[in-house]
């Protein structure tokens, strides 16, 4: 959920993720699904503040990622990825895309993207889980 401020940016946000969220939730790979996505941000500051996370279930919380940044390229944390990375740099892509179509201010430079695990997150505090 987006902090008040700049209503437009705060409402395009949402609309963005809900509709991203009615069409990629339910998307499998080897075994993992995505089982939904959400975002939140301080766009009210700058659009740039936009973060959303792709959570996942289909397998143990050891084999899924926690905490990862999914870039477009290879990094560290794609290397240490126990599931289809590319998978993630796909769902971030359409992400991005649907940004993009929606007019975002300079949706190439979305870079905040994180893949978690559903289970994780309801187990360690839900929302209080990303405020570590």
């Amino acid at each position: 959920m987006c902090s008040p401020g700049n209503g437009s940016l705060a409402e395009t946000a949402q609309r963005v993720v809900d509709e991203a969220r009615a069409v990629l939730v339910g998307s499998e790979r080897g075994g993992v699904h995505l089982e939904t996505l959400f975002h939140y941000c301080a766009v009210d500051i700058d659009p740039q503040h936009l973060v959303v996370w792709i959570l996942l279930s289909g397998k143990p919380d050891d084999q899924l990622p926690e905490w990862v940044k999914v870039d477009q390229g290879l990094s560290e944390e794609s290397q240490s990825c126990q599931i289809d990375y590319q998978w993630l740099t796909e769902l971030r892509g359409e992400i991005v895309r649907r940004f993009a179509a929606a007019n975002w201010p300079m949706p190439e430079r979305i870079d905040a993207v994180y893949a978690d695990s559903s289970h994780r997150v309801k187990t360690h505090g839900g929302w209080f889980y990303f405020r570590g």
